[in-house]
């Protein structure tokens, strides 16, 4: 078991460096002044202002922009640092489809080749390393997902969604899938119980901004 852990490490500390060595290329600009811009707004000033000014994005995000932009102002401003949350959890994502696969009895070769075809894929890694695109966040909440699905937690199969519905609303799609396989258990109680938990998730997101939202108004 020591050397399969030794296996798994070494597969994700590469993909790692891989990752520390690109991330000086390939940025996309506009989208980083953005996440710069923003975290320093929201290290700055309460979060109920942040949306006195403009953005296109829901508060999930905001929150990771919020420590970066306190970091920021110990560590001073770079590519790398708003890269990396993006980084971080292509890593967590290679890990659980590794976990994933091992639950699945497929053994260690077919788990360290699954975690790796994710990890060095070019289109995640330029993604996050290059491109400093979020996207991975939303990859690793729905690889969470469905990871407490194989183990039958179902409760925080529905809950973890949440956050992720608030980073990327297109986290949401999983949602259905999650209900069947728990209303197919007859696990309506978990059922009810996760949703009320999962409204409760993206009502609280929105709350410390809300004084700052925009609501539209309509004519009567």
């Amino acid at each position: 078991m020591k050397k399969i852990n030794k296996a798994l490490l070494l597969l994700l500390l590469s993909a790692f460096i891989l990752r520390l060595l690109l991330a000086p290329f390939g940025t996309l600009r506009l989208d980083m002044n953005s996440w710069t811009g923003w975290a320093t707004r929201l290290s700055s000033q309460p979060l109920s202002e942040f949306y006195n000014q403009w953005s296109d994005y829901l508060p999930g995000y905001l929150y990771v922009l919020w420590f970066l932009g306190n970091l920021q102002s110990l560590l001073g401003t770079s590519d790398l640092l708003f890269k990396m949350p993006g980084i971080l959890a292509d890593l967590g994502s290679g890990y659980l489809i590794y976990w994933l696969l091992r639950k699945k009895n497929l053994g260690e070769r077919w788990a360290l080749t699954g975690a790796a075809i994710y990890l060095f894929n070019p289109a995640v890694w330029a993604n996050s390393a290059l491109w400093g695109q979020v996207d991975g966040l939303s990859a690793l909440i729905v690889m969470a997902s469905l990871s407490f699905l194989a183990v039958q937690r179902y409760f925080w199969a529905v809950v973890i969604l949440a956050p992720g519905f608030i980073i990327k609303p297109q986290t949401i799609l999983l949602l259905p899938l999650v209900a069947l396989v728990i209303l197919r258990e007859k696990k309506y109680r978990d059922l009810l119980l996760s949703a009320t938990a999962f409204a409760g998730v993206i009502i609280a997101g929105f709350i410390p901004f809300w004084s700052s939202i925009p609501v539209q108004k309509f004519p009567a």
